[in-house]
């Protein structure tokens, strides 16, 4: 039940959390600014006017864009562009589509040469506007024409979503686009936005800075934790900017001498007293996403593989269950939790099925394990793997946090986990029983003999005909 406090405050649209999420938004903002002016790739720049310096770092804003097959919406769209040393990171929210861009390189020290040689034609261009009249009204050409004839052209990658087209994420050597800037005004396409109208899917579009202070309220990490969100089988991208990952109770122990661990960065939490509706729709929203991990097992025994460990969860709307795909160093494979959307559990452990493959040896391995998520005062997972072909008791630990992603993506379409799990069922894996004798993969003998991927095996196959001729006698 609501109080009565919470409720006046949703009917006046005053949100209990409103004045923490400004503050949050104002420190990202200062964050980003201060990378901004900290860029060595822009310090370095030798410009006779230090004008063209400021210019080249406001390249870094957020732009409210207008698309140019779809003039009715006007200035809907936005694109955010972030400076990480060389190149730019940047989000962008169309009209159905939104995703992550990567502008690598960006501009650099040549970038004004083309705009340092139309000065003056600028300038002459100024003093005839100012001798004729004003019609008042804000026009979208705005000189573009001799403007963009004026400004280097930038390719870029994009990655992203349309939510009309569920259970695809458009990531492919076709989505790329090519962008221009000029002073507080950007203009170029995307292509390969197919599906929704766009001529040849290309979507063109412009947009400029609105009054006021360059600002984006999100930071290095963030761009990178999105794009990296978006990810079918590449390699995570790292921020080449110094940019902190820890929150501030980390940057505090840093400065009082304490190495943070993970168990030191823990905030315990109180249960509510009663768990609303509203609370679990929350919690069950949250769920899907990508979860980098650490295994103390796995540092201990298969340092090597300890790198780069993650987990995938992706609540599949239609069947109401959560599947997954993981890494965990000596296993890739796929999980389903074994409760479906009304058996969900905030903060409490839930069961799961698992199917993978050994890295080592490339066998089949199947398994359970239990799986605790917590959304609330940071967004993590901890759980058990059973039954993992390791040197001890089969049993490897994970912990880990969510990757700061839109709500609902997890890199991978609900379809992709649901043909992967079913054709595993569809094998029928069998677990392997525990050998005496334990020991590295390969290299000790009296390793627990695994399955094949293979359904059936020749043997199996010769054993079938034999019983079949035996019949026929």
């Amino acid at each position: 039940m609501f109080s009565g406090k919470e409720i006046r405050k949703k009917k006046s649209g005053e949100s209990p959390m409103s004045g923490t999420n400004h503050l949050s938004n104002m420190a990202k903002c200062l964050a980003a600014n201060k990378s901004k002016r900290e860029n060595e790739h822009i310090n370095e720049m030798i410009f006779q006017d230090e004008y063209y310096r400021d210019r080249m770092r406001n390249i870094q804003a957020t732009y409210k864009v207008k698309l140019d097959s779809l003039p009715g919406i006007g200035y809907s769209s936005r694109i955010r562009l972030i400076w990480d040393h060389n190149r730019l990171l940047g989000t962008f929210e169309l009209d159905v589509f939104r995703g992550s861009i990567l502008i690598d390189p960006g501009p650099g020290q040549d970038h004004f040469k083309a705009d340092i040689e139309y000065s003056k034609f600028h300038e002459a261009r100024a003093r005839d506007k100012e001798s004729s009249e004003e019609s008042g009204e804000e026009s979208d050409a705005d000189e573009g024409d001799d403007e963009i004839a004026t400004t280097r052209e930038y390719r870029f990658k994009w990655r992203g979503v349309n939510p009309k087209i569920p259970h695809k994420t458009f990531n492919s050597s076709f989505t790329v686009g090519k962008i221009r800037f000029g002073n507080g005004k950007i203009w170029g396409c995307f292509e390969a936005m197919s599906g929704v109208g766009f001529p040849g899917g290309r979507c063109e579009f412009h947009g400029k800075i609105p009054p006021g202070p360059c600002l984006v309220d999100m930071s290095i990490q963030e761009f990178i934790d999105r794009w990296n969100g978006y990810a079918e089988i590449e390699e995570d991208e790292e921020p080449r900017s110094p940019t902190p990952r820890s929150t501030m109770g980390q940057v505090q122990a840093e400065r009082d001498g304490v190495i943070p661990t993970f168990e030191s960065m823990e905030v315990v939490v109180a249960q509510p007293e009663e768990w609303t509706e509203i609370e679990q729709q929350n919690f069950v929203e949250m769920i899907t996403g990508i979860y980098d991990i650490t295994s103390r097992e796995i540092e201990e025994d298969w340092f090597a593989e300890s790198k780069g460990l993650m987990v995938r969860l992706h609540l599949d709307q239609q069947q109401g269950v959560v599947f997954g795909c993981f890494d965990i160093g000596i296993v890739e494979g796929f999980l389903k939790l074994d409760v479906g959307v009304e058996g969900f559990k905030h903060y409490s452990p839930m069961g799961f099925k698992w199917y993978g493959r050994g890295t080592f040896t490339g066998r089949s391995e199947k398994g359970t394990g239990t799986i605790t998520i917590r959304t609330r005062e940071g967004r993590t997972v901890e759980g058990l793997f059973c039954d993992m072909p390791d040197n001890n008791d089969g049993q490897i630990d994970f912990r880990g946090s969510r990757r700061v992603l839109p709500l609902g993506v997890s890199g991978r379409g609900a379809g992709y986990y649901r043909a992967h799990w079913e054709e595993l069922e569809r094998a029928k894996l069998d677990v392997a029983k525990a050998s005496p004798t334990k020991g590295r993969w390969g290299v000790r003998e009296g390793i627990a003999k695994r399955v094949s991927w293979k359904r059936e095996t020749s043997s199996s196959k010769d054993v079938g005909a034999q019983k079949k001729e035996e019949g026929s006698v």
